[in-house]
């Protein structure tokens, strides 16, 4: 037999090689396909949705159910427990130090004001936040002709900014006003918000979820189903306020007479979540 293949033409001798190559690439296939399908006798197992709200139940593994889309809100209103009051000292000199030190003694003497309230770190922080050190140059007035600005400075402003976060929220006048009395004259803000806010925000994700479970189970009613399990669930997010008051808000009588009520009021924290229920 193997003499008669060599004794053959090479055309022939070619051909019965790419029918062998050909004949095993089929069967390596076929193969393949089988251990890929596995045992036909055997089911795919059931998988296990998330229970949320009581809308779980068990899906067929490879089953495409209808879907409920849904947005649900969560909302947990608190009571703050920090307050952060961000001061400002500014003086203006005829020369860079004098305005400097200016600036220095007044934000150490309020410094000093607000420690003899609490000098407990507990329930006061104080910390520099700013300073800032700028020339002064006179105002152009209005010429038919323009005029060449001039290259000296009037003046310089200087500024320090003082920021102390309070954690005992009826403290938080008594500092204003030992500021105000010690040389503050500028209030930037003053802001609420709370120490640790964690538990208020799982509160409202957890609001927000169980809201959309009843919507899809609302949902599922009025088209005469009902819900399945959970197929996806998103957070959308969660936001925690900052109550807060700008310097517009002190009027100058304000500032002036050294006497600032301060209330705290609630902070509203809301969450939303995307969730998609299977209904039949």
């Amino acid at each position: 037999m193997l003499k008669l293949y060599r004794r053959a033409a090479w055309q022939l001798q070619l051909l019965t090689i790419i029918v062998i190559v050909a004949a095993l690439a089929v069967i390596g296939f076929l193969g393949l396909q089988q251990f890929q399908a596995g045992d036909p006798g055997e089911q795919p197992p059931a998988s296990k949705t998330v229970d949320i709200g009581g809308a779980a139940a068990i899906l067929p593994a490879g089953e495409r159910p209808f879907g409920l889309h849904v947005l649900g809100e969560g909302e947990v209103v608190v009571t703050p427990d920090r307050s952060i009051v961000e001061l400002g000292v500014e003086a203006s000199a005829s020369t860079a130090a004098a305005a400097a030190e200016q600036a220095s003694t007044t934000a150490e003497r309020l410094v000093a004001a607000v420690r003899e309230i609490s000098s407990n770190p507990e329930e006061i922080q104080i910390q520099t936040t700013g300073i800032s050190l700028a020339p002064v140059f006179p105002q152009v007035q209005a010429q038919p002709q323009p005029q060449p600005k001039s290259a000296n400075p009037v003046g310089y402003r200087s500024s320090n900014t003082i920021t102390i976060t309070i954690d005992k929220l009826d403290l938080t006048s008594s500092v204003l006003d030992a500021a105000l009395a010690a040389g503050a004259n500028t209030v930037h803000s003053i802001s609420f918000t709370l120490k640790s806010d964690g538990p208020a925000k799982e509160r409202a994700l957890r609001l927000a979820v169980l809201d959309a479970a009843n919507k899809a189970r609302v949902a599922a009613e009025a088209l005469q189903g009902s819900v399945r399990g959970l197929i996806s669930l998103n957070e959308e997010y969660v936001h925690v306020p900052v109550a807060r008051s700008t310097r517009s808000a002190f009027p100058e009588a304000v500032m002036s007479s050294g006497s600032v009520p301060v209330e705290a009021g609630q902070l509203r924290i809301r969450a939303t979540v995307r969730a998609n229920f299977a209904y039949e």
